[in-house]
């Protein structure tokens, strides 16, 4: 769907929640469009390859998505909101699904240290043991699996020695999903 179409629509979803006058900035154009919904404090994250590769399962992972987020809050895990609206989505335009966010202005922030990050994770995990839905084991990862596929074809030894290293590290993960657990201590 075009661009300008899925703006409108946008726009139009805005103005049935209260929102007017707005201008659309486009923040982002990749695998979803991402939209700030200037001078409000939201952004529209529109799905627009997974749409287009299957609107079921998009759907599926854009609503999910606002689940994780909302339950990942209520345990103060730092996330990504969903915007405070009277609904957040997922909304469907022609068979492309949005769903509505917070926008964070971008800011410089200090990069964590590996111990605040191990901590981070730890929580997030931690957190995810008693989310309500159900959540597929490998989810992300196997897009990536299908991204390191296509790298196969590249003679460059650089990507085949990381390719041998991904195979080894997803191939222990399979056998192993008990390693993808947070263990409390």
């Amino acid at each position: 769907m075009e661009k300008g179409i899925l703006i409108s629509q946008v726009l139009s979803i805005a103005e049935s929640n209260g929102l007017t006058d707005i201008t659309p900035i486009e923040l982002s154009n990749g695998g979803n469009l991402i939209i700030h919904l200037a001078p409000y404090p939201i952004v529209a994250r529109i799905a627009t390859v997974i749409s287009k590769e299957n609107a079921e399962y998009a759907y599926k992972i854009l609503d999910r998505e606002l689940h994780i987020s909302r339950h990942l809050q209520s345990k103060s895990v730092p996330v990504l909101c969903p915007a405070d609206l009277s609904d957040a989505g997922p909304h469907d335009v022609a068979g492309t699904w949005l769903t509505l966010w917070e926008y964070i202005p971008p800011t410089v922030i200090q990069p964590p240290s590996p111990s605040e990050v191990v901590e981070l994770v730890n929580g997030l995990s931690l957190a995810m043991k008693d989310f309500f839905d159900e959540l597929p084991m490998l989810g992300v990862w196997e897009r990536t699996c299908q991204s390191a596929a296509r790298l196969r074809k590249y003679s460059d030894l650089r990507i085949q020695a990381l390719i041998k290293v991904f195979l080894r590290v997803d191939k222990r993960m399979r056998l192993e999903p008990s390693l993808l657990l947070p263990h409390v201590h």
